[in-house]
């Protein structure tokens, strides 16, 4: 009688562990999907703003920019450039600040962008020859050992 109830209880056991088994490679799929759709996502991004890059868009003088000041949209779209097409993300900017409201200005943009074309000349950066591919891995946590 025990030991029929011991079998019962191991098998109950076992029944368990595989529906947990089977929940859990079914979350893992879907999280990878998940992610992949987003690295996919990212690299349309990364994509188009390589290829404006490519184009007569981007800027790589100071002159060039002079003449550009009044122009938001060209500013925001010289550093998407380099953060999303070329994979720079040292340039990665702030359009806006609740705490500060200079933050997103033409001067603060154009300032920015001064800045970044004189990075790119004192560490002679260069654009890569295609997009950057984004990772769609995430940081792997510990385990508990189990």
């Amino acid at each position: 009688m025990k030991k029929a109830a011991a079998v019962r209880a191991r098998r109950a056991d076992q029944a368990t562990t595989r529906a947990s088994a089977a929940f859990a490679l079914q979350t893992m799929a879907t999280q990878a999907m998940r992610k992949l759709r987003l690295a996919s996502g990212e690299f349309g991004k990364a994509l188009t703003w390589f290829e404006r890059g490519t184009m007569v868009e981007k800027l790589t003088t100071h002159a060039q920019l002079d003449s550009a000041l009044q122009k938001v949209e060209l500013l925001k779209a010289q550093i998407n450039i380099r953060v999303h097409g070329y994979g720079w993300a040292r340039f990665n900017t702030a359009w806006s600040s609740s705490t500060d409201k200079t933050v997103g200005t033409v001067a603060d943009l154009a300032r920015r962008v001064r800045q970044m074309f004189a990075d790119e000349e004192a560490k002679k950066l260069r654009p890569p020859s295609e997009p950057p591919v984004p990772d769609a891995m995430t940081k792997k946590k510990e385990s508990s050992g189990h």
